[in-house]
């Protein structure tokens, strides 16, 4: 007897069932090829579930127009009925009506800050480096040593924050009720941070985060956060946290992650789009330069930028919004005027080492997998700077 084998849908089917549930957001196949960018042609010859597969840069653009997460296509189904049935699991949460909080009443009076503690903590903001002795909590409110934990974390003082973040935790309290979300959406940063490599554990949170309690409609953050730690996952070796070779790469983590940075672009206000849209542009470029059966859409960054340009205007004061502005013009092949923005931002402004190694960091990530060797000359005037701080 034969080895017996499940049967298995294939995308086109799926897209097909997709665009009868979803008919108002597809129109029609000449309308719905121009908004993700492919042929129209493709686009008739899937809807008639001719062919089997779907390019994955398409099947992203899918997933953003009608919510849903990238693992529908990864999911293998016996046949469309069964499909169809299952689609519902894959939708992403939007209804923003579970953007409301559980009334105070049931958890607890909301703690506030007491006597001076609000001007003790904006000066804590100014300090290089945060000093606050356990001791010294005793006398204030819990409140007070909660909001020192985003300080922590903004210090690049990731061990701080942990141990404050436990240090409320010992407590048997309503604030601890209240404040939960919060306190395991600063677990998840914690975590994901270049110093733990906790991905696994953040990723938990993550997920508990938006699937039961939906604070990602409070908090759009957690959802890039998600897609961060699906990047890392994808691209390193856990073990040192270097780069893998690029047979190794996961393209389904890649994709899920675009779709997720795409998710959160689109949640966010206009001012705050830029990180999102920066790590899109670079997992696109890994994606092109690593899937070799992909066709390769070489205006994607180009109409990426220009989509973000037109809703924001990167603040030149702020390192990580003048370098995102750089990083694009890098990714575009400008490289003097990528230069040339980090040039005048040193000489008005004093940066931090870390800022400028996280930076150093993504562009090292991009020149391994992308191979591109005038981006190398960003790079090292970039190195050159972080050494003139840090010696």
């Amino acid at each position: 007897m034969g080895e017996y084998k499940v049967k298995t849908i294939t995308d086109t089917q799926k897209f097909a069932v997709m665009i009868e549930r979803y008919e108002e957001l597809y129109q029609d196949y000449l309308s719905f090829s121009h908004k993700i960018g492919s042929g129209d042609s493709a686009v008739n010859n899937w809807e008639k579930r001719i062919g089997k597969g779907i390019w994955r840069k398409y099947k992203i653009q899918i997933c953003k127009i009608f919510s849903l997460n990238f693992s529908v296509w990864t999911e293998d189904f016996y046949d469309e009925i069964t499909f169809r049935e299952a689609l519902h699991l894959f939708e992403q949460i939007t209804d923003e009506t579970l953007k409301e909080r559980l009334d105070t009443k049931i958890i607890g009076k909301k703690a506030i800050l007491v006597g001076n503690e609000e001007d003790e903590l904006n000066e804590l903001k100014n300090q290089d480096n945060i000093e606050v002795d356990f001791e010294q909590l005793n006398n204030k409110s819990l409140l007070f040593s909660f909001e020192l934990i985003p300080l922590l974390i903004a210090n690049n003082q990731i061990e701080e924050a942990l141990e404050h973040i436990e240090y409320l935790e010992n407590f048997d309290s309503t604030f601890k009720l209240y404040h939960y979300n919060q306190l395991e959406h600063y677990k998840a940063i914690i975590y994901s941070h270049s110093s733990m490599r906790e991905w696994d554990k953040a990723i938990e949170i993550l997920r508990f985060l938006y699937s039961v309690s939906n604070y990602h409609l409070q908090k759009h953050e957690i959802i890039t956060l998600t897609a961060s730690n699906y990047k890392r996952k994808a691209l390193t070796l856990n073990e040192n946290y270097s780069w893998c070779n690029k047979e190794n790469v996961d393209l389904d983590l890649i994709s899920t992650a675009i779709v997720l940075y795409d998710e959160s672009y689109n949640y966010k206000a206009n001012g705050d789009k830029y990180y999102d849209a920066i790590n899109s542009a670079y997992l696109h470029k890994i994606l092109d330069a690593i899937d070799s059966d992909e066709e390769k859409n070489i205006n994607i960054i180009e109409n990426l930028y220009k989509e973000l340009t037109l809703q924001w205007t990167y603040n030149r004061n702020s390192w990580w919004e003048l370098s995102t502005n750089a990083e694009f013009l890098m990714l575009q092949g400008d490289i003097k005027q990528a230069i040339f923005e980090i040039e005048h931002y040193l000489e008005q402004n004093e940066a931090k080492a870390f800022e400028i190694e996280t930076t150093l960091r993504q562009i090292e990530m991009y020149i391994h997998f992308c191979d591109d060797k005038n981006a190398q000359e960003f790079y090292d005037f970039l190195k050159e700077s972080w050494k003139s701080i840090t010696y």
